[in-house]
């Protein structure tokens, strides 16, 4: 769903004037308040909660200030567009990330004033946060020129050979119905015949309207008076 929502999203975003330059300062702003936020965890395990409370006193502006960009950004065509997943989505986060944050930001003055009385440092001396990579990026290898679909490579051999085995299983499930379906009709015939229903027969055999042969025997009953003759041979 996730990649669906975001697809949609991309597709719509590609023919609007959307802000992409405050979007952007939007999600620096809030992943520099999430480090933020772990880094004061850290503080408070290491017991520094003077330090924890400014890490955190430094998340709340971040997310503060990325909640402030929200007004700008749905000012155009876009923001009266309320069901657009990406930018709803947007909102939501940060509204969830500043309640939070705050919430562990009181706690951490409460006690700070209660118990530990630590003097809470100006942002400028707190240590910063080092960037690290979370994924180590590898070369992407070209396939080779015989194979037959790229997308192949990508799905498990296992999960090929069942659906393999489920295409064929399909086409002999078919076979079978078909075979059932052609020996029902070929029984159907011979009940037609044996109740002397060669009109219904024929009727039933043919593409469209009345069949030739039935047409035939009308003309030639017809041709010996109609249903007065059929009178006559029900008298006799």
């Amino acid at each position: 769903k996730e990649f669906s929502d975001c697809y949609h999203s991309t597709q719509w975003l590609a023919r609007t004037k959307y802000p992409w330059k405050l979007h952007l300062r939007h999600k620096i702003l809030c992943w520099e308040a999430t480090a933020l936020y772990h880094q004061s965890a850290a503080l408070n395990k290491a017991e520094k909660h003077g330090p924890e409370i400014a890490a955190l006193m430094a998340a709340k502006a971040n997310v503060q200030a990325a909640r402030a960009l929200e007004k700008e950004m749905r000012r155009g065509s876009w923001g009266t567009r309320l069901k657009f997943v990406e930018l709803g989505a947007l909102e939501k986060s940060s509204l969830i990330l500043e309640k939070t944050i705050v919430k562990r930001l009181d706690l951490a003055e409460k006690e700070n004033e209660a118990i530990y009385h630590e003097r809470v440092p100006s942002l400028k001396k707190m240590e910063k946060i080092e960037a690290n990579l979370l994924a180590k990026p590898s070369a992407f290898a070209e396939p080779p020129l015989n194979t037959e679909s790229p997308l192949a490579l990508l799905v498990p051999a296992a999960i090929q050979e069942v659906a393999l085995r489920f295409r064929q299983e399909l086409k002999e499930d078919y076979k079978m119905r078909r075979r059932d379906a052609e020996t029902k009709a070929e029984e159907i015939r011979t009940a037609l015949q044996l109740l002397n229903l060669p009109a219904a027969l024929d009727a039933r055999e043919g593409t469209q309207g009345i069949p030739d042969q039935l047409w035939a025997r009308i003309q030639e009953i017809q041709a010996k008076g109609g249903s007065g003759h059929v009178d006559t041979l029900l008298k006799q």
